[in-house]
């Protein structure tokens, strides 16, 4: 998706989970177009990327993150202009209730939703940065 020119940025708070993609990643013609970020609690980390980003994969993580807020609004800001955010949760670990909540808490950071249907398994909206 990427492409031999792009790059990917990848986040986690476990260094296990980022040293075991490092060496998949070393195993491809795009490990040099990988970046890794160890966030921590409080924050993602991600604060030289401002409006560097085109599109975020946000699957299956934001229900881990306490202050959920603040995290969308690290993510907004590392987004470029009409940046967008592929944003899902399995539909076996949370429920529509609480993804809705998530996306209430979205359009508060100034996230627009797409009304695209997303018809995977779990719970997907599209969210850009308008």
């Amino acid at each position: 998706m990427v492409g031999v020119g792009g790059r990917v940025i990848a986040v986690d708070l476990q260094e296990g989970m980022i040293r075991g993609l490092k060496k998949r990643a070393k195993k491809t013609k795009y490990c040099n177009n990988l970046e890794t970020v160890v966030c921590d609690e409080d924050s993602l980390c991600i604060k030289n990327y401002h409006n560097k980003i085109d599109f975020i994969l946000l699957y299956a993580v934001l229900h881990e993150i306490k202050n959920k807020k603040k995290a969308l609004s690290e993510l907004f800001d590392v987004l470029k202009k009409n940046g967008k955010i592929l944003f899902g949760e399995p539909n076996f670990v949370i429920n529509q209730k609480a993804f809705d909540k998530s996306i209430d808490l979205a359009k508060k950071v100034d996230f627009c939703v797409a009304n695209d249907q997303i018809k995977y398994k779990g719970f997907w909206k599209i969210l850009e940065k308008k």
